[in-house]
């Protein structure tokens, strides 16, 4: 993370666990639905998705896929998914934790009990066309945007037969 402080310290990104009670009794959550960043070598909690708006109800027990997306050397964007069947992406803006944000990326079927997995890629964006006589002048700008996959499945029961199990 790019944070005057914790810039050039180790950092730990996880999810904030399972919680067996909600998912096999659909009762209301009482932990896991969390993000967490901890000094990797002091286990002090640096930030987490209790101090920003963040609406997720559910487990979050699988890694957290993390992505450099100016190639600074700097994580600055998460994927995160939960019990919920939902994808989360916290962007780590800037070095001011305040403006750092989260926000259901996609709701899809689930449960997922494993990261999302992240590609960043580029494709060229035709921009503006311009007729000059006969020829035709293009310009393009070169885009780019993330590609996120993840497979679903009940980890906590894989031979059962009342989960689709899909990627």
């Amino acid at each position: 993370i790019n944070h005057p402080t914790y810039s050039e310290q180790p950092m730990l990104v996880f999810g904030a666990g399972y919680d067996k009670q909600q998912y096999e009794n659909g009762a209301a959550n009482t932990v896991g639905a969390g993000i967490y960043l901890v000094d990797a070598k002091t286990g002090d909690v640096v930030w987490s998705t209790d101090k920003i708006s963040f609406d997720g109800t559910d487990s979050i027990v699988g890694r957290i896929a993390t992505l450099d997306t100016d190639y600074d050397g700097y994580t600055d964007r998460l994927y995160a998914a939960d019990t919920g069947g939902k994808i989360w992406r916290v962007d780590l803006a800037g070095s001011n934790f305040s403006d750092w944000s989260a926000f259901e990326f996609a709701s899809l079927p689930g449960p997922f009990f494993y990261q999302p997995e992240v590609a960043r890629s580029y494709y060229s964006k035709v921009t503006s066309y311009e007729e000059n006589g006969d020829v035709l002048n293009v310009s393009r700008m070169t885009v780019p945007f993330e590609a996120v996959v993840i497979g679903s499945g009940d980890r906590t029961n894989p031979l059962g037969e009342s989960n689709d199990n899909l990627f």
